[in-house]
This record gives C-alpha cells, structure tokens and sequence, in this order.
C-alpha cells in the first residue's frame, strides 16, 4: 500500500477514536436547512459540515466534499477537492512598439487539488498541490509555469481563550493582507503565491490582534517539489484592529520586511523596510449624498457587477456593494511587466544623460549664459 494512503487511513482511524465531546447534529432540529456553502476563493475556508444534515440539497461529486470520520461529531470530516483555470491570451505589439514585437497567443493553465481535514472544530490540516503550464508561450517566467509542486501545507489550532478566539496556523500557505504590496495570493498570474509562515490571532468582541512571519515561496521548477524559501527573503507583521460598527474598522500595524542582496538597476545591497501604518476603512451603504440618479447608479453597478469589479450582499431592502480584490491584482500583475520594463530604460537613460553632461560641462556652462 502506498505510504500515502496509510498515512491518510491512520489519521481518519484516530479521528473516529478520539472521544470528542460534541453532540452530534440533529436533522430534525429547526425549521430552515442549513445554507450550502459556496466555492471560495481560499478553499481551506470552507465548511462543509452542513452535509451532515439530509436536509441540504444534494449535488455530484458530495460524497467527495464531506467523508465523515466520526459518528458523534459531524464537525470530523475529510473534504477533497480541486480547481482547474484555463486562459486564453493574445498580444500584439506586447512592447507598446518598442524594440522587437513578436505576437504570442498562448494558454495559461493552472491546476489544483486539495485534500481538508477537520477534527471537532479544532484542528485543521489542509494540503493543496499544483500543477501550472503555459502552452505556447515562448518566453516563460517563474510565475507562468510550475510543474508539480507543493502549493499549500498547514495546520490550524482554533482554541477558545477567555472571551475569545485563538487561532494558530503553520506551515505552507496563502493569504493576502492590507493593500497585497508585499503578501497577496497574486491569483492573476498563473502560479499563486505562497508563503512559509507562521500566523497567528486572538478576536475578542470588536477586538482582533495579528502576529506573523513570513517567508515567501520562490518557483524553481528545476523537478517535482523544488519550490522553496530561506530566510533571505521575510516579511513580519504585528496588527491590532478594532471594528467600530458594522461597516467600519480601525487598524494599525508595524511590519518588518528584509530582503538579503537585493539587486536593482544601479545598486545592490541588503534591503531593509521599516512601515508603519494606520488606517480606516468602511462602507457607504446609501447612495443619496451622490450627485448622481440612484438609477444611473444602478445602472454603473450592475455593469460592475457581471464585468466582476464588485460584489453584491443583500442587508434587508439594501443591498450592498464592495469591490472585489481579484480584478485589480489581475490588472496590477499585467501593468507590472511594462512598469519593470519602462522603469530599467528610463533610469538607463537618466544615467546616459547624466554621464553626458559630467562629461561636458563647458557646454553646459555656456549653454545656461
């Protein structure tokens, strides 16, 4: 029997002989089914306990979503699941008209699985694989192609403490925070982003304290499983928030980054990030302090919405727009290969200029009288 599936048959023998002291779910109980959960973009999310219950509707491929592991707890399951994106792109003139431009239609696809362990509400262990191709592509990147790799490994420790909630989270992961300049899932690339890191936070009441480190994960793609970090690269976080009501939050952090030998166009060195940061957030839930029709707003909304800009969450009569973060990161990687691109020329022309005029100063002079 292969190592794996040994490993996985003695982890669900000792989940169901565990005497977790949770009543099990009564199907009988209430008069609404439990909602069924949906696709998320962070798939170690999801929840898919409410299976338990026959009252929820059914669909293909359930009996892969939730493996229940013992018959006292529904909250002890094992979920398999996988993701699968192709993508279809085209370039003309890739360079904006500069230098060489050869056209390249090429796919980008990206393929996911992940096996979800849960025991009690307590303990979590996710494992997600990788597998990330560029056909057609003639001129490949790190984040365009990735064999075989491990894309995700972690536990997670939920404990209740005093008022509150604890949580602790090892190993290989994803997640984004703030505004996503040094730790984003970076979705719109083909290969994601990963990080080694250690998170950990405490939420109590309105209150919600953040610690991590982390290291990000660098593509080799040399074999199967090479993917890696060290401790040349990291980036260190402690964050304290406050919600102030339903659609606002307070928050401020400090964060440490540290990159070893770092290399740019006319300098190298150890690079070192001290950032502090405060901010408030929150929604606006009424559009009638806008100079605009609430039709004409509608209207942009709508068009927002089925383009994938923003999403929708119904609040009673309201409904309630946010922006989605996807879209913009899609954008921000794509504009991000000409800004490196323009940024190396513009700053080798701004020395060329410069060696020009140390080189001739007289000129220089006579020119200004």
């Amino acid at each position: 029997m292969p190592r794996s599936c040994w490993a996985v048959q003695f982890i669900a023998a000792i989940a169901v002989l565990l005497p977790w002291p949770v009543q099990a779910q009564n199907s009988n109980s209430g008069t609404t089914a439990p909602t069924r959960p949906s696709i998320m973009f962070n798939r170690w999310e999801e929840d898919w306990s409410v299976l338990a219950d026959p009252r929820v509707p059914r669909e293909p491929l359930d009996s892969l979503k939730y493996i229940p592991l013992s018959p006292y707890d529904p909250k002890t399951y094992l979920s398999f699941g996988g993701n699968l994106r192709e993508r279809f792109e085209a370039n003309n003139a890739a360079n904006f008209g500069v230098g060489a431009n050869h056209n390249q239609n090429y796919v980008i696809s990206r393929s996911e699985a992940h096996a979800d362990l849960r025991i009690a509400d307590q303990v979590q262990v996710f494992v997600q694989l990788q597998s990330d191709f560029a056909p057609w592509k003639t001129i490949l990147t790190p984040v365009d192609r990735d064999r075989l790799d491990l894309e995700q490994a972690f536990a997670l420790l939920t404990e209740p403490i005093g008022d509150g909630t604890a949580r602790i989270r090892l190993g290989r992961q994803q997640f984004n925070f703030d505004l996503q300049r040094f730790v984003s899932v970076r979705d719109g690339p083909n290969v994601r982003q990963s990080w080694d890191a250690a998170w950990a936070d405490y939420e109590t009441g309105p209150w919600k304290f953040i610690a991590l480190y982390s290291r990000p994960v660098q593509v080799l793609d040399d074999r199967a499983f090479d993917d890696y970090s060290s401790s040349s690269q990291t980036f260190s976080v402690a964050r304290v928030q406050r919600k102030l009501s339903d659609t606002t939050t307070l928050s401020g952090y400090y964060a440490h980054f540290t990159q070893a030998n770092a290399r740019f166009v006319n300098a190298t060195g150890d690079e070192r990030r001290e950032i502090f940061d405060v901010r408030f957030n929150g929604n606006l839930a009424n559009v009638e302090r806008m100079d605009i029709h609430q039709s004409g707003v509608s209207r942009h909304l709508r068009i927002l919405s089925e383009a994938g800009f923003v999403q929708v969450r119904p609040d009673g009569p309201k409904r309630l727009y946010s922006l989605r973060p996807e879209p913009f990161r899609e954008l921000d990687s794509w504009v991000t290969r000409y800004r490196v691109l323009w940024e190396s020329r513009l700053d080798r022309f701004a020395a060329a200029l410069h060696r020009k005029q140390k080189a001739h100063p007289a000129a220089r002079k006579k020119g200004a009288s």
